[in-house]
């Protein structure tokens, strides 16, 4: 069951999610598996990216640890050599091999890594494992019960995957899905390398950004028209982009990358937002982290403040009051407004909603007369990470509620 080189199953850590504009590999996890898929070896390495590390909060990996790491250069000799003659294999391959290609040529090395197909662990398991709705590769770990847990290193995950890969080949019987693999190709004796820095740093506490929304998020429905791929990268990237961050055109960039059309791309990430405010109403509430959340992943999807206030109240359940909020909730007012702040702070005490003087972290959100305001309310609430709405749409949406009733 197997090529006559063995496996060399990859994993990447990088600055971000687009090789085209300039992301980095900032460390690379190998493991090596021989072709009756035992486990003959592992490698890996940080790779100075010259640029800083990007998300941090996803692969843990600080600026200083990459100082005196090797450059792509410097350890192409050694890493060629692992994966000379090897099938190479990823968890959503066409990622990895794309920043893989896009090293290659910055270095100059001559290879075969553009015409051969990588075997794709995402892809073998959505082809051959109908009972599974998700396919991120922590969510296959656990549906499986494979040994080694992801987590955003790249020698763990290369190891996690290596492990899917013997679980999909042996249980399903799926041979046949390296036939159409040709074994990798490089020039690589024509490198001189350093010895690599073989050692991963234990990485500080780091909290996953926006863990509760997406350990909750159902599967896509669009999987039958958009790549898998694609729709597993879209989810990472949301989740790991800098809060505040408009990352839209990197979206349609990275959507480009996987042959997906502008307006498909714009349904995927539609689809997305409405999966991420179904996943926050899940528990029956939206706190002022989720509403924050969704506020950032908006502005990241290209979803506009109406529809996002939109999708909010509509996808609440009954119970719920307009933005999300219940009674016991507080909120801010700044600006001169119309209607004036009196008349609005008498509407939301009808709710149960108070009205604070100043902002805190427990603040659901700020009205403001001026969704842009540069007050200090406003500015407060901006550090937190607190939404602002404008005065009259909150007016408008508690003015309808109370005829409602």
């Amino acid at each position: 069951m197997g090529t006559n080189g063995g496996f060399a199953v990859l994993d990447l850590e990088t600055t971000g999610f687009g090789y085209k504009s300039g992301d980095r590999i900032v460390e690379i996890g190998v493991v090596l598996l021989s072709g009756q898929l035992e486990n003959v070896g592992s490698w890996s390495t940080l790779l100075n990216p010259d640029r800083d590390p990007g998300p941090i909060g996803i692969h843990g990996i600080r600026e200083e640890w990459l100082k005196d790491a090797p450059r792509f250069r410097d350890i192409y000799r050694e890493f060629g050599e692992l994966i000379e003659g090897k099938t190479l294999v990823a968890h959503n391959a066409p990622f990895d091999m794309g920043f893989l290609m896009s090293e290659l040529k910055r270095i100059g090395v001559d290879s075969n890594v553009s015409s051969i197909s990588a075997i794709c662990t995402l892809r073998l398991a959505k082809q051959t494992v109908s009972r599974v709705e998700k396919f991120r590769l922590n969510s296959l770990a656990f549906e499986f019960g494979l040994t080694t847990s992801p987590n955003h290193s790249a020698l763990t995950d290369a190891q996690t995957t290596a492990e899917l890969l013997m679980y999909l080949l042996r249980a399903q019987e799926k041979a046949s899905a390296i036939v159409s693999s040709s074994p990798f190709r490089s020039n690589y004796l024509d490198f001189e390398g350093r010895k690599p820095v073989t050692y991963r740093p234990v990485s500080l506490p780091r909290e996953v950004l926006f863990e509760e929304i997406f350990s909750r998020l159902t599967p896509s429905n669009l999987q039958t028209e958009t790549p898998i791929e694609y729709i597993e990268l879209l989810e990472r990237q949301i989740q790991c982009a800098i809060p505040g961050e408009d990352t839209t055109l990197r979206l349609y960039e990275l959507a480009e990358t996987y042959g997906i059309s502008a307006d498909m791309a714009k349904k995927a990430h539609h689809e997305l937002f409405v999966r991420l405010v179904d996943s926050a109403w899940s528990d029956g509430q939206l706190t002022p982290k989720e509403r924050a959340e969704l506020e950032s992943q908006s502005l990241q999807l290209g979803i506009s403040v109406s529809d996002l206030l939109n999708h909010i109240n509509t996808q609440a359940p009954d119970s719920a009051l307009p933005f999300g909020l219940k009674a016991g909730d507080s909120v801010v007012l700044t600006g001169d407004m119309m209607p004036p702040k009196s008349e609005l702070e008498r509407l939301l005490s009808r709710f149960g909603i108070s009205v604070k003087s100043s902002v805190s972290g427990k603040t659901s959100f700020v009205a403001a007369a001026d969704p842009q305001s540069l007050s200090g309310k406003a500015r407060r609430a901006r550090e937190l990470g607190i939404p602002i709405y404008s005065a009259p749409d909150v007016y408008k949406a508690f003015s309808q509620a109370s005829a409602e009733r």
